[in-house]
């Protein structure tokens, strides 16, 4: 896969890569947010987030949050203050932008971004609707069928 090179790690410092998080979630749609704590309009963004992952709670889609360009301590607060440590979501920073091919390769270059993965793990859509986009639903909804 693409994203083998993208190292990440979770709210309790544990590393990852962005590959076992797409198999951890198989048989899921995969709704990728990339945000920072630092951005303005990635924050905008978290009160529809918070209702879309409303609206597929207990449905097959898992919402994964992808820090980008952050600092440890200000993403941690900007979790727990945009609710984003329950269970409806995972969280994680990444540990390698510099050096990421995915970055490049997807042209990763200004958040808020989205992406989406079917439930085979397959990028689908590398520059998804956002979370208050009115087509967001029908796109997610196209993937569960």
């Amino acid at each position: 896969m693409l994203t083998d090179n993208l190292a990440l790690a979770d709210l309790k410092g544990g590393a990852t890569i962005l590959d076992s998080v797409i198999a951890q979630n198989r048989g899921k749609v995969i709704y990728v947010d990339f945000w920072a704590s630092w951005c303005g309009p990635c924050r905008a963004q978290m009160p529809d987030a918070q209702k879309l992952r409303e609206r597929y709670r207990g449905k097959d889609v898992a919402f994964v949050y992808l820090a980008l360009n952050d600092v440890q301590e200000r993403w941690l607060e900007a979790v727990r203050k945009e609710h984003l440590n329950d269970t409806s979501c995972q969280n994680y920073i990444i540990t390698n932008p510099k050096r990421a091919r995915f970055i490049e390769e997807h042209r990763i270059h200004g958040i808020p971004r989205f992406m989406l993965f079917d439930r085979q793990g397959r990028l689908v859509d590398n520059d998804a609707p956002r979370p208050m986009s009115p087509n967001v639903v029908s796109v997610i909804d196209e993937l569960l069928k």
